[in-house]
């Protein structure tokens, strides 16, 4: 039976190969998950009145290019990648690039709910407030920083679902601190923002 032999040994070549892809393909996407970030440091805000639809585009691709990698990676890139994604959260050269990078934060909130809300959620707290529970306060942070924390926390939990539930009472203490600052003089913006 020459033929199904033929048929065993491509097959045998083709696991080969497969397994040769899988050696390099997590350390591939970890690579190109870092520098799509670093290319976002760099990005400049669209001008107003025009070049609006380069910015809408660029935003259209991230967005894809963030949800199809971050729902290849498999749970160890998973577990690796999101702590490098979390450790730029308080960059302020992303500031301009707020919605391209909140994509990534939601992907990976799609891709995997209860992992990067169970490390996303307290990271955004840290940076946010003081205090714990119902005693928490907003750090002594500028009003361009909470809105910029907020707006990503926003993007993090949009796609969360049922994964979301253990979290509300945290975020709702963060949302009332966020408040309270805008009412107390805390700009419009951060009380948009909350």
């Amino acid at each position: 039976d020459g033929e199904a032999l033929a048929r065993l040994e491509a097959a045998e070549a083709q696991a080969a190969h497969a397994e040769g892809l899988a050696c390099w393909l997590p350390e591939w996407g970890r690579e190109v998950l870092r520098r799509l970030l670093e290319a976002l440091e760099t990005q400049e805000r669209a001008p107003k009145g025009g070049g609006g639809w380069q910015a809408a585009y660029m935003l259209v691709q991230q967005r894809a290019t963030a949800a199809l990698l971050w729902s290849q990676f498999t749970a160890a890139t998973f577990d690796a990648a999101l702590p490098e994604l979390l450790s730029r959260l308080r960059r302020s050269s992303l500031s301009d690039a707020t919605k391209h990078f909140g994509a990534h934060l939601a992907a990976a909130t799609f891709a995997r709910p209860v992992e990067a809300l169970g490390r996303a959620v307290p990271a955004f707290a840290r940076l946010l407030s003081t205090g714990a529970g119902e005693a928490v306060a907003l750090r002594p942070l500028s009003d361009g920083e909470v809105v910029w924390l907020l707006s990503l926390l926003a993007q993090t939990v949009r796609n969360a679902g049922a994964a979301l539930l253990p979290h509300l009472p945290l975020l709702r203490s963060l949302l009332c601190a966020a408040e309270e600052r805008a009412a107390a003089g805390g700009g419009r913006k951060v009380g948009k923002a909350a």
